[in-house]
């Protein structure tokens, strides 16, 4: 019995919580919200990224993920990005939208909750925060149920000892079950080896001979639990592990085999365009790599063309200019990805022996409406024409984008309006019949 006159006090165990993405005034207000339930407790963990974040040292410990993505250009690849980084951790959203599809699929992408930054309160905050981890210890005691009941199913429940009989049936369900993810970094390793990690093609289209090309090559992460993730959702995560050098020399050796395949097939001459990290770029012997998958492949050189950003050409010019010569030499093509985005290289331009400029899509989506974009756009084909270099266009979807990037002198364009990335067997299929053919009135495609 408590002594008379004086409260029991009961102590309210503290919520570990990590708050990540928005602007550090709305983080500001968050944390105030979270410090003023009187029913719940809150140590707050706070970084504008998710990677940031991670690096915390309180960030092992934390029992909540409070998602910030009104800032986020994609929030939907942000959270698939957080649950493939913190896979058991419950997460609520805060968004900016009161879009009813974008929250539904924000639940259905993992999220335990998801509010509106413009109805946030105390009240409202922490109710949904007490749900969403009610809801996961709910989900961790049915797990732990569950997978009881797989034990008892197959041992004896007095010695523990495995029931033969039943073992041997469970035993081929048991290696193609659910694989318990324990980080990322291993999954993205055993992702190439299990038959994961699969290629796309878009068609990239010549404007002046009317006619498909060639393909970049994309990688796509066929996760067991996520199902299929683009490059942006899996890419920086591999970045921050040095997962990316490794990944991309399966993308360059498996695209290489697939275009090589594709020519012995009766398209010679088919450009294969691939990706290019940074750090795989500055990897030591990543010349001799490139020059083996040629070799072994059967690929001509000058059907493989390299992508690399603008940014990491400039890290160490002198290293840069020394390794496109070499891969030059070899006789393939060089591109540089994104141009106008990263940092200037056009004081560098006329040292970097590169055969092509890629505008990259953000100039090219508002071509029509922004007439800054479609100035910048004009420059750099002027410039790629002065140095004798070819262009192509990224990002393009409509018809109004192909007949202005036509006008200005862009000779090569790919986007969605002339075929999206696709498996192999469907890309084989496109070289013989493609989804689009020209119209001889005005040069448009018809689909």
């Amino acid at each position: 019995m408590a002594e008379s006159g004086r409260p029991s006090v009961r102590t309210q165990k503290v919520v570990e919580t990590l708050l990540i993405g928005g602007e550090s005034e709305h983080a500001d207000a968050i944390e105030a919200m979270l410090a003023r339930s009187v029913t719940m407790s809150f140590s707050v963990t706070r970084g504008d990224r998710l990677a940031t974040a991670l690096d915390h040292p309180d960030a092992k410990s934390a029992e909540l993920l409070l998602l910030d993505v009104s800032r986020a250009a994609d929030g939907l690849d942000l959270l698939t990005q957080t649950r493939l980084r913190l896979p058991r951790l419950p997460i609520v959203v805060i968004g900016n939208t009161d879009d009813e599809d974008f929250a539904t699929r924000v639940l259905r992408g993992g999220a335990l909750g998801y509010l509106r930054s413009a109805e946030l309160g105390t009240r409202l905050l922490v109710t949904t925060v007490a749900s969403a981890l009610e809801s996961h210890r709910t989900r961790l005691q049915l797990n732990t149920t569950r997978e009881r009941a797989r034990h008892l199913g197959g041992h004896d429940p007095f010695s523990g000892l495995p029931n033969r009989t039943l073992l041997g049936e469970r035993l081929p369900q048991a290696s193609i079950g659910v694989v318990h993810q324990t980080a990322l970094e291993t999954g993205l390793r055993a992702a190439a080896e299990g038959g994961e990690l699969v290629l796309h093609y878009q068609p990239q289209f010549d404007v002046r001979r009317k006619r498909m090309i060639g393909s970049e090559a994309l990688v796509r992460w066929n996760h067991p639990e996520f199902g299929l993730l683009s490059p942006k959702q899996f890419m920086p995560i591999a970045e921050e592990t040095g997962l990316v050098v490794e990944l991309g020399e399966w993308v360059l050796r498996n695209a290489c085999i697939q275009n090589a395949r594709w020519q012995e097939l009766g398209h010679p001459g088919l450009r294969l365009s691939v990706n290019v990290a940074s750090q795989q770029f500055i990897e030591p012997g990543f010349v001799e790599t490139v020059a083996g998958c040629l070799e072994n492949t059967g690929l001509a050189p000058e059907t493989l063309e390299l992508e690399i950003t603008e940014s990491s050409l400039l890290e160490d010019v002198e290293a840069t200019v020394t390794a496109l010569r070499e891969l030059k030499r070899i006789g393939i093509q060089l591109a540089i990805d994104d141009f106008g985005t990263g940092y200037s290289a056009l004081a560098y331009l006329k040292r970097l022996p590169i055969d092509v400029l890629k505008i990259d899509q953000s100039f090219v989506q508002s071509l029509a409406t922004d007439p800054a974009d479609a100035t910048i756009v004009q420059a750099i084909i002027q410039i790629a024409k002065g140095l004798q270099l070819t262009t192509i266009a990224e990002g393009v979807e409509c018809q109004e984008q192909l007949m202005l990037l036509g006008s200005y002198g862009c000779e090569r364009m790919q986007g969605f309006l002339f075929g999206r990335p696709v498996p192999a067997e469907t890309f084989e299929r496109w070289l013989e019949h493609p989804p689009f053919r020209w119209s001889r009135e005005d040069g448009s495609v018809e689909r």
